[in-house]
């Protein structure tokens, strides 16, 4: 799996606004105690870019955003049936005591768009005052050190 194929489905999942599953708002409260600034500690990828954490979109497509690059969510979750044209795709988003999981699920593409079927399993893991964004799949690795707050 290669880092277009996963901005592509960061995108298709940003763009469909179906509710699955959602972060409570307990649990929306702890990732804002995380929002600010963050540079890059190390990684395993030339993709890892210094930027600032914060909570992105509106009520449908909300979700983390770390820099320009790294989305997370939406936090409702996504789901778009398959079509003539198009595959079915669906995101669902989890919270655990100290992460963040993002599931997309893209299959039942037509032939034409077989290639674009896959899976992806993202992870925003949380520590005092760092990050760690992780894709399973591809073990593209970041690791983020918080430079400052942000101001409310």
């Amino acid at each position: 799996m290669n880092t277009r194929w996963l901005k592509t489905l960061t995108i298709l999942a940003m763009g469909f606004g179906v509710a699955q599953a959602e972060i409570s708002k307990q649990q929306l409260e702890k990732i804002e105690t995380y929002k600010g600034q963050y540079k890059v500690l190390g990684g395993s990828s030339k993709g890892c870019a210094p930027g600032l954490l914060n909570i992105v979109g509106d009520e449908s497509e909300r979700g983390v955003r770390i820099g320009h690059d790294i989305f997370l969510g939406p936090f409702k979750g996504a789901e778009e049936k398959a079509s003539e044209t198009s595959c079915h795709v669906k995101v669902d988003v989890s919270m655990e005591e100290d992460r963040m999981v993002v599931k997309t699920n893209v299959d039942k593409c037509p032939n034409k768009k077989e290639k674009e079927s896959g899976r992806s399993t993202k992870y925003l893991i949380f520590k005092k005052d760092k990050l760690e964004y992780r894709v399973a799949e591809t073990e593209f690795v970041c690791h983020f050190g918080k430079v400052s707050e942000v101001k409310k």
